[in-house]
């Protein structure tokens, strides 16, 4: 039997990602002001939520994809260490079993990146699963230019 898990679904740049929702902490609107922290580009930079001092991070830049769409959201994760993900839309919670998330599907359509640990097919839609544990320890995969 395959154990359960659910995952808060959201998007960036029209992109499905999902993070398992135990390290979700809460959801605040997207800051509209960031401190930039120098000669840093893994760190959009960094905000005050609640009296807490929050990394965020430059996911757009970390999976390489265009910068389009203006974030509406903040995702407060917690994995030992408080950071925020922006995202530009929250599409809602899901449920998949272990057997359901594609280890070998992630691994080809991510080049081995250990921040996702696997897709998930719901419908027609690719899901890419976070590796919550991961995230806020990996450095950009690539530094260079995206075409967009």
């Amino acid at each position: 039997m395959s154990l359960e898990q659910k995952y808060l679904h959201f998007q960036v740049e029209g992109m499905s990602f999902a993070i398992p929702i135990e390290f979700v902490k809460e959801i605040v609107p997207m800051p509209t002001k960031l401190t930039k922290i120098p000669n840093n580009t893994t760190l959009l930079g960094i905000t005050n939520v609640r009296g807490q001092i929050v990394p965020v991070i430059d996911f757009k830049e970390r999976f390489q994809l265009c910068k389009t769409e203006q974030p509406r959201k903040l995702l407060i994760v917690e994995n030992g260490v408080l950071f925020g993900i922006p995202v530009d839309n929250l599409v809602g919670a899901i449920t998949a079993k272990e057997n359901e998330v594609d280890k070998f599907l992630g691994f080809n359509l991510f080049f081995n990146d250990e921040n996702i640990k696997g897709v998930i097919k719901k419908g027609d839609s690719l899901i890419a699963v976070l590796d919550a544990t991961n995230l806020i320890l990996t450095k950009t995969i690539n530094q260079q230019e995206v075409a967009c």
